[in-house]
């Protein structure tokens, strides 16, 4: 849809956009950067290299910083304005955080030999840190740090988790003997995100339930999955896994989700915490699978063209009863 739209289309931005009419510039500089940044989000969720190979041509879109931050839950009249200087600085970490899809996920690693890979570990935590050090003051890290200060930290750690944790959990890559900074990082970035995570939960009153979230939740599972005899990973582990469990209501497709890591860790032969099971067993119960596939059914839009002007026809269930008196 993005690309119907000429959003990612390698032409000059004076051809895509028009700065004179400042209104429509904006709001294209903020769905190119929004789905841009989802798409990344996404594929790293779901460990796959991106679709989005070039960023936008418009730049990021400037925020007002003016607005204050609603307390936390949020309206859904909340727009991106509200987020201030953190939508820049979110846009610029997740464009660096694109460039470990390609290497995990797009088959660069295996064309590589292992030293030119892990050239190319380090220069992408290079830039990671050095987008680090471009933070300002008001937005770092403190006890009131706001939801969307807390959310982009929580963002940095867990791609960093994800950037090491080749090197660290059973793996082809942990095979060879692992660069000592890797090692080191990965251990630093998994306990801070611990403690972020515990911190979001605790002052907020629940879990992030933020999509853009979701990888960093299953990046702190998969990372303490491995190490279930250390209480403290046992302790995240059922504390993350309750999180997913509350907001099922929500994102029904976490069920699924859920699914997938208990029989991950039955196959693997892993004892998970009895507080984890006790989650995984009660959604099982609450799961219906006919119900979910109609809510999936129900819930989305398939055909994103025929969405912008006949969204109740694009849902799935529609078009699939549309297309029952065919006959080939």
């Amino acid at each position: 849809m993005a690309e119907d739209l000429g959003l990612f289309r390698k032409r000059p931005a004076s051809q895509l956009y028009d700065p004179k009419d400042s209104k429509r510039y904006r709001g294209q500089a903020v769905i190119a950067w929004g789905i841009y940044t989802y798409a990344i989000v996404i594929s790293l969720w779901m460990r796959r290299d991106t679709i989005a190979r070039s960023m936008p041509s418009v730049p990021i879109p400037e925020t007002d910083n003016s607005k204050p931050w609603f307390a936390y839950p949020l309206p859904f009249s909340v727009q991106p304005g509200y987020f201030g200087k953190t939508v820049k600085l979110s846009c610029e970490l997740w464009t660096i955080a694109k460039d470990i899809l390609p290497l995990y996920y797009g088959g660069v690693a295996d064309e590589i030999d292992p030293a030119a890979l892990v050239h190319e570990v380090k220069r992408i935590y290079n830039c990671l840190l050095a987008w680090s050090n471009t933070i300002p003051n008001e937005l770092r890290r403190n006890e009131n740090s706001p939801p969307h200060v807390l959310m982009m930290h929580i963002h940095f750690h867990s791609i960093l988790v994800e950037l090491f944790r080749p090197f660290v959990i059973s793996s082809p890559l942990s095979a060879a003997e692992a660069p000592t900074f890797a090692i080191k990082a990965y251990l630093s970035s998994k306990h801070q995100l611990e403690r972020l995570i515990y911190h979001y939960a605790t002052t907020y009153g629940g879990p992030p339930v933020s999509t853009y979230l979701m990888s960093s939740l299953l990046s702190l599972i998969y990372s303490a999955m491995p190490d279930l005899d250390n209480l403290q990973s046992r302790f995240f582990f059922s504390l993350t896994v309750k999180f997913l469990g509350a907001v099922t209501v929500q994102f029904p497709i976490v069920r699924y989700i859920m699914q997938g890591i208990y029989r991950s860790a039955r196959q693997r032969g892993i004892t998970l915490p009895r507080e984890a099971v006790n989650v995984f067993e009660e959604e099982n119960s609450h799961s219906n699978p006919v119900q979910n596939l109609h809510d999936v059914e129900s819930s989305f839009p398939v055909d994103l063209n025929r969405s912008l002007t006949d969204p109740e026809g694009a849902r799935l269930s529609n078009l699939i009863e549309s297309t029952k008196g065919l006959v080939l």
